[in-house]
């Protein structure tokens, strides 16, 4: 009984946990990447747009890795404002660990999602932009006059671990030595 109820204990703490995301202020506009699961992803390329909703100011696209052989280890999102205004990011800890915004002069804003996490996005995996505010199905990005954001994704391409290949030659050189003593007995 102690036990399930400790259990029971820490599945509350780490689901609330789970749930949290600091956001600051609702009408500031908002963007997460995320694990998608839809129906009819987009794929996407090395560029490509991420759409605002002009009735609600925000909206979730769902795209797919097009590539079959490249991961996505960086999203970089730039857009231009209207105005002068904060826009937060939330890195997942799932796919990328760090998201960075910066605004120039010009109302320019790039948002760049970059540290990738477990490979960032895998080929041909889904995954999701979301522009809605914490919580809420409206976001704040229609404000600033955006009808979308324009994507730039940067593809890695993957490779083996260099030790790899040593572990294939010493394996098939030991089963080669093995059949070699097992033939001969």
């Amino acid at each position: 009984m102690k036990l399930a109820g400790v259990f029971v204990l820490c599945v509350l703490i780490l689901g609330t946990a789970v749930d949290v995301h600091a956001d600051g202020i609702p009408t500031d506009a908002r963007i997460i990447v995320g694990h998608g699961d839809p129906p009819k992803p987009k794929p996407v390329g090395q560029s490509f747009p991420v759409l605002v909703d002009q009735t609600t100011g925000g909206g979730t696209d769902v795209f797919v890795n097009g590539s079959a052989t490249q991961s996505i280890v960086e999203l970089i999102f730039t857009a231009m404002l209207n105005k002068k205004d904060t826009i937060n990011c939330v890195a997942d800890d799932v796919i990328f660990g760090h998201c960075s915004v910066t605004i120039d002069k010009g109302n320019k804003v790039t948002i760049i999602f970059d540290d990738p996490l477990s490979g960032g996005i895998l080929p041909l995996a889904d995954f999701f932009v979301g522009l809605n505010d914490s919580g809420k199905t409206t976001g704040g990005w229609k404000k600033d006059g955006l009808k979308h954001l324009d994507a730039q994704a940067v593809f890695a391409t993957t490779a083996p671990e260099p030790g790899a290949g040593w572990l294939l030659i010493t394996g098939l050189g030991g089963v080669w030595l093995w059949r070699k003593r097992h033939a001969a007995a």
